[in-house]
C-alpha cells in the first residue's frame, strides 16, 4: 500500500540495520528535519548522531540524505558527513529520487522519515523499503506543516494506521 510504511519505530535508534542488511538492503536514505535533527535550529550535529550514522555505514550501508528543505539548511547539516544529499527535493515527487539514486537498485534502498505524505509515499513510489519514525518534535510552526499533518491524519484514518503502534 502506497501510504503504509514497511516498518514503524519510535526513533531511528530502534531500527535493526543488521537485519535489513541481511535482507539485501544496502542504501539508507534519511530525511533530515524532525527525523535526525530538530527543524529550524542552528545545525550542530550531535556526537551521538555522528556515531549513529557511522554505525549504519560500518554495517555496510551507503548513507544519503534527502530533504524538502532549502540548500542552506541541508548543506549546513550534511557538511558534518561525507554523504550524497538532495535539497528542495519536492518529496514525494520522483525527480529528486531518480537523480540522487540514479545508479542504485531500488530493491536495496531503505527510506527513513517522519512523514507519511512525503517520506513514506515517496519511498514507496520509488519501490524502496520504507520506515516511519515519530517526529523529534510535535511543534507545528509553519502553515504547510499543519496542512501536511492534516492530510496525513486523513491517510491514517483511511488505512486504520495508528501512531504509537510500532512494528518491524
Amino acid at each position: 500500500m502506497l501510504i503504509k510504511p514497511h516498518e514503524y519505530h519510535k526513533d531511528v535508534s530502534s531500527i535493526n540495520w543488521q537485519k535489513l542488511y541481511s535482507q539485501g538492503k544496502r542504501v539508507a536514505v534519511f530525511d533530515i528535519d524532525n527525523t535526525l535533527d530538530l527543524p529550524d535550529k542552528e545545525t550542530i550535529v550531535s556526537p551521538e548522531l555522528k556515531v549513529y550514522i557511522n554505525k549504519v555505514e560500518t554495517i555496510g550501508f551507503e548513507v544519503y540524505f534527502m530533504s524538502n528543505n532549502h540548500e542552506d539548511r541541508v548543506v549546513s547539516f550534511t557538511k558534518n558527513f561525507s554523504n550524497k544529499y538532495s535539497y528542495d527535493s519536492n518529496k514525494p515527487f520522483q525527480k529528486s529520487y531518480k537523480a540522487l539514486l540514479k545508479d542504485v537498485d531500488n530493491k536495496t534502498v531503505v527510506f527513513v522519515g517522519d512523514k507519511i505524505v512525503t517520506d513514506i509515499i515517496g519511498g514507496n513510489l520509488f519501490r524502496g523499503y520504507t520506515i516511519l519514525v515519530d517526529p523529534l518534535t510535535k511543534k507545528k510552526k509553519y502553515w504547510y506543516t499543519k496542512f501536511m499533518n492534516s492530510v496525513e491524519a486523513v491517510f491514517m484514518w483511511m488505512t486504520g494506521f495508528k501512531k504509537g503502534r510500532y512494528y518491524e
